[in-house]
């Protein structure tokens, strides 16, 4: 008798492991070999459970219940639903493998398309009554697959009245039966992983090691995907777990489904819920930054806040929750932004993990799936970093602390009995912790180009990435091979074009860039070819029309000849650029009549030929374009000012800088008008208004208060808001993209280093170079105007001050000859000019007061000899 006991312990524990290990086989031919010995009783009536169960699964690994293998389903599974239902009959109804065999009655008639029969089933088992007890591995899985089904039927069946409160109620007992799935769910892969073998190793914070390898080693897919490894839940747990969120966006509530996803988010992390993991963080952060505004945000909450007591009321909340995180130090989100960067940087480290290197064929697929997957998370997280320009995420973290996106706590060891893993919301040991003080060289696009170095697509966002984070050459470059593996892209070349002639000064390199544009309008690839270039060439026609494109390709190239013809000293070279420009920006104008870029500079161009009428007329087209378009504001002020119309000019100076009270530009071009219109007393208060703005801009971040690398991208995204170079008094040296100012300044700093190197009474100040070109700009108007109220000596100390941060600035040698012309000191004028020309032989300016001989100067200088609109307007705006 001990012999047969211990014979049917030992028989139950092999069927139990092989159905844990979803062994269908295994079970199948023990079950039948039980039945064989015990052909009646309660034994007999187990076998035929198991055989049902085991029939039933096997037939649904090969088939899943989706609606296409619904009719076939009805044939193939009629020996498992006769094996089911004999174990359901009246009179064995108090059997213990009767509630077993109902609910997978449910499962095979829901399976056939059933629903109706599969909820009567259910409730018949009495699935809503059940008492929350701790139950075996597969039952868990079969009572979570039980009110997934009912879940899902219930969908699919109709109300006889549509009652608001009845439509309500149903409403809510689908969400339960989803929220309850998918609670079991992750409690049951969480069983499943403390008792397996092989339990999850793969950790974030080895990613370094995993993918930083060199050129000959390429890791296979991930043991994810292996035979042993295959999916765990099924078909209807995949469905259940994030079905409820999906019905809580479609009913409008979307504090319902972001709260449910940080609930799957703080599950303790196992093998089987990486995927689903990667997928919640992905459609959280997409569901934040689509659906919920800064000011409608509601940080998670910490359910469990520390200590014992809080663990010990919280495994008296029922048996079917899923254990979760808790400790002291838990992260938690405290900002709608700071939670959606930490979201997508999860999932850009858990997606690239799971990155293919390797090249072979039979890879193909894996490959593809896992590349698709890490392109679509960086590409949410540069949509995420644009509005607030930390583009350096995306290239280089140097260091998180200076960074307000990324906050975190050191974590404690998790009660899960794994010392030293950080705990945190919403994070598991899989993911690297982020610490205060920390190095993460994250580099997100220099690390994908390890597994997709072929798509066309992450080369542009990297190139794009690089130029708006103040590193254009390199970012030129990048987009050149982006150009070569999409040559059907004419929105690269464009950018290609824009950065040559915005930053790097290179108008040749730009004009030939726009020449790519448009060869590749003009010569569309065929469709094979273009889907073998390995990028999303069908991205542009959809977000642009080719005759769009022609027209931006028309006004970059008129763009690229101004540039020339500011550059040239030959007089029937700058007659031919300024007619081909003008052809070009006409041309640009009718092919895009709505393009406001266009209009302005076609405004801008006829301002330099002197004539006024049409540079007012095209500058009011485009603000009626785009009417809080801040260059065109400004050019049409010189227009007015231009036309001797004091009145208007002066109310719409005060409506821009009402309307920009942080513009250092508006308020420069304010003191211009207001010295040329109300006198430098007044222009000289306006001017102290811009150096104190200067410093409530800049000083913080140029003290070493703020990240130099989050201060250039966030001033230089919009350089026509902050940047007042090119509308300084310089009118000879105003350049229409910024390039040809941004180039001499980066030459003086380069004479400003050798000085300082000879003389040693000069160390070149740290941090941009825009922040203290534009103070150099505000310390010389301000200089200018205590001449022109005589008071030299002030003067002199605000040059002074100029010197002290670029002592070899031609401008400011030019105020330094206007001071001694002052004094009356003619050879230290001079001297002055003659320097002035050494480091810029086109300032004319200087030129023009060394052939007077250092006479009295003009009241101001490059306003008043001269048309008050020649090369002003010049603002970066391509």
């Amino acid at each position: 008798m001990t012999s047969k006991s211990t014979r049917n312990t030992r028989l139950q524990a092999d069927f139990e492991r092989n159905r844990v290990e979803a062994n269908w086989k295994k079970v199948v031919e023990l079950a039948e070999n039980f039945r064989a010995q015990t052909p009646s009783g309660q034994d007999g009536h187990l076998a035929l459970l198991l055989l049902g169960e085991g029939k039933l699964e096997l037939y649904l690994e090969e088939h899943p219940p989706i609606p296409a293998n619904f009719q076939s389903a009805k044939l193939g599974l009629s020996e498992a639903k006769s094996y089911l239902n004999q174990c359901v009959c009246d009179h064995e109804k108090r059997m213990t493998v009767s509630l077993d065999a109902m609910l997978l009655l449910a499962k095979l008639e829901y399976a056939t398309g059933d629903y109706s029969a599969a909820l009567n089933r259910l409730s018949n088992a009495g699935l809503d009554k059940l008492q929350e007890k701790s139950l075996t591995m597969r039952s868990l899985k079969i009572v979570a697959e039980s009110f997934a089904i009912q879940g899902l039927c219930l969908e699919q069946t109709t109300l006889n009245r549509t009652s608001r409160y009845k439509r309500a109620d149903k409403h809510a007992r689908i969400v339960r039966c989803f929220e309850q799935a998918s609670d079991l769910t992750l409690l049951f892969l969480q069983e499943q992983d403390k008792i397996s073998s092989t339990p999850s190793t793969a950790s974030l914070p080895s990613l370094s090691a995993s993918t930083n390898t060199g050129g000959s080693n390429s890791p296979l897919p991930p043991a994810g995907d292996a035979p042993e490894h295959k999916s765990k839940m099924g078909v209807i747990l995949e469905t259940a777990l994030t079905r409820a969120t999906a019905l809580h966006c479609k009913a409008g509530d979307v504090q319902a489904a972001v709260d449910r996803h940080r609930s799957l988010l703080s599950a303790i992390e196992c093998s089987g819920s990486q995927q689903m993991r990667l997928t919640v963080c992905m459609q959280l952060a997409e569901l934040l930054m689509r659906a919920v505004s800064t000011a409608s945000y509601v940080p998670p909450a910490l359910h469990e806040s520390s200590g014992g007591k809080e663990r010990q009321a919280k495994n008296s909340e029922g048996s079917w929750k899923p254990r979760r995180y808790g400790g002291l130090n838990l992260f938690v989100p405290s900002t709608r932004s700071e939670e959606i960067i930490l979201l997508l940087l999860i999932s850009e480290a858990m997606a690239v993990r799971d990155a293919v290197l390797s090249q072979s064929p039979e890879f193909a697929e894996t490959r593809e799936r896992a590349n698709s997957a890490a392109t679509a998370v960086q590409d949410m997280l540069a949509a995420a970093l644009a509005p607030t320009r930390q583009y350096q995420i995306l290239i280089e973290i140097r260091a998180v602390k200076a960074h307000p996106q990324i906050r975190a706590v050191k974590a404690h060891p998790p009660d899960t009995g794994c010392q030293g893993t950080p705990r945190r919301y919403g994070l598991s040991r899989h993911t690297p912790q982020i610490q205060a003080n920390q190095v993460l060289p994250l580099q997100v696009y220099e690390r994908s180009m390890k597994f997709s170095w072929g798509c066309g697509h992450v080369w542009r966002q990297f190139g794009l990435a690089l130029c708006s984070g103040r590193q254009p050459l390199r970012g030129v470059q990048v987009l050149q091979e982006a150009h070569r593996l999409q040559p059907s892209s004419p929105i690269t070349c464009l950018v290609a074009a824009k950065v040559s002639f915005q930053s790097l000064n290179r108008i040749d390199e730009g004009l030939e860039w726009v020449r790519k544009a448009q060869n590749a309008l003009e010569h569309p690839p065929s469709a094979a070819h273009s889907r073998n270039s390995g990028g999303n060439n069908s991205a542009c026609p959809a977000l642009l029309s080719p005759q769009l494109l022609l027209a931006r390709c028309c006004l970059y190239h008129g763009i690229g000849l101004i540039l020339k013809l500011q550059q040239t000293t030959v007089y029937s070279k700058s007659l031919a650029y300024r007619r081909e420009a003008m052809q070009l920006l006409l041309r640009a104008s009718e092919l895009d009549p709505s393009d406001h870029v266009c209009q302005f500079y076609l405004a801008e161009s006829y301002a330099s030929c002197r004539q006024l009428q049409q540079a007012v007329q095209h500058i009011r087209m485009a603000l009626c374009l785009r009417p809080d378009h801040l260059p065109s504001l400004l050019l049409l002020l010189l227009l007015l000012e231009a036309l001797g119309e004091t009145e208007e000019s002066l109310r719409l100076v005060a409506g821009v800088q009402a309307e920009y009270p942080r513009s250092l530009q508006a308020v420069s071009v304010a003191v211009a008008l207001q010295e040329q219109l109300q006198g430098p007393d007044v222009a000289l208060v306006t001017a102290t208004h811009m150096m104190a703005l200067w410093h409530i801009l800049y000083r913080n971040q140029l003290s070493g208060e703020g990240d130099a690398a989050e201060v250039a991208s966030a001033h230089t995204a919009h350089p026509d808001q902050n940047s007042v170079y090119n509308a300084s008094e310089d009118n000879d040296n105003a350049s229409v993209c910024g390039g040809g100012a941004e180039s001499v300044s980066r030459v003086e700093f380069a004479l400003s280093e050798v000085a300082s190197s000879v003389s040693g009474s000069h160390s070149p100040k740290p941090a941009p170079q825009h922040a203290w070109a534009l103070q150099i700009h505000c310390w010389l108007t301000i200089a200018r105007l205590y001449l022109r109220l005589e008071r030299t000596n002030e003067a002199a100390q605000c040059i002074q001050e100029a010197s002290s941060i670029f002592p070899m600035n031609h401008q400011i040698m030019f105020m330094k000859g206007q001071v001694y012309e002052h004094k009356g000191e003619v050879a230290e004028a001079r001297t002055c000019y003659e320097n002035a020309l050494a480091l810029n032989p086109h300032h004319t300016t200087s030129l023009r007061h060394l052939v007077r001989g250092g006479g009295e100067s003009t009241p101001c200088e490059g306003w008043g000899e001269s048309a008050p609109c020649e090369g002003r307007g010049s603002v970066s705006t391509v």
